[in-house]
């Protein structure tokens, strides 16, 4: 059994739609899944003038009983069946976004974790859950 924080994210179409299928199919392969409240956030962009669409964006903990190689591989699977594909990305389009950022208390994706995009949600479910 491992426990992460995934961040999830989405710029495209019915938000928050996608973060709720993204958060049963969680719930679904894990057991146990708590969400931070979502929140809107702006797109990071390399270039000012770039026009990119806001994401609604929220933090997951969960328990899963299996490895983290398995739960990335799901989690990518997942982004998949939601629309994430090729032409999506070229079109800058991201109907969800599944990370591991935190696995096991380390912290495996560090330019999420030090991100608003993660913090934000992170810092709510640290406080709700009295867990670090």
């Amino acid at each position: 059994m491992i426990h992460c924080f995934i961040g999830l994210g989405s710029n495209d179409g019915d938000r928050e739609a996608h973060l709720r299928h993204a958060i049963d199919f969680l719930s679904e392969i894990c057991a146990a899944a708590y969400c931070s409240t979502p929140y809107e956030t702006a797109a990071i962009s390399s270039s000012p003038s770039a026009h990119k669409p806001h994401y609604l964006n929220a933090v997951v903990s969960i328990d899963f009983d299996g490895d983290l190689p398995t739960l990335q591989t799901m989690l990518k699977a997942g982004e998949v069946m939601a629309g994430r594909n090729a032409e999506a990305r070229k079109r800058g389009r991201v109907p969800i976004d599944m990370d591991v950022v935190i696995a096991d208390g380390e912290v495996i994706r560090p330019g999420d974790y030090s991100r608003y995009y993660f913090r934000q949600g992170y810092e709510e479910l640290l406080s709700t859950l009295g867990c670090s």
